[in-house]
């Protein structure tokens, strides 16, 4: 375990620079679980870089989406028609108490 202040301080300047664990942990001689668990234990957070990429994001610009499912989408319908079924045969058996350990093959 790192109980170095000087060294803990250093390695949280480099995380919340953006340096991966395993940079840190090369860097400053020790091993990646130790960096993980540092970062935890102190519950240190750093700036996503997500928000940075999706502000610029123009993949999707002027997309105004597709044309939908068709009119009477089937397999919609025969998927809920399968999941009527099953709560049907649900209710049925809580209602008549049914048990499958009673049935003789």
């Amino acid at each position: 375990m790192i109980e170095d202040n000087n060294i803990i301080s250093k390695i949280r300047r480099d995380y919340k620079a953006g340096k991966t664990y395993k940079q840190i942990a090369e860097k400053y001689n020790v091993t990646y679980n130790e960096v993980v668990y540092l970062v935890k234990k102190k519950k240190w957070e750093r700036e996503s870089n997500l928000s940075k990429v999706k502000k610029g994001n123009q993949n999707a610009k002027g997309n105004k989406g597709g044309p939908g499912a068709e009119k009477r989408n089937t397999r919609a319908l025969k998927t809920r028609r399968i999941w009527n079924n099953i709560r049907w045969f649900i209710n049925w058996r809580r209602k008549n108490n049914y048990d499958a350990a009673r049935i003789v093959w």
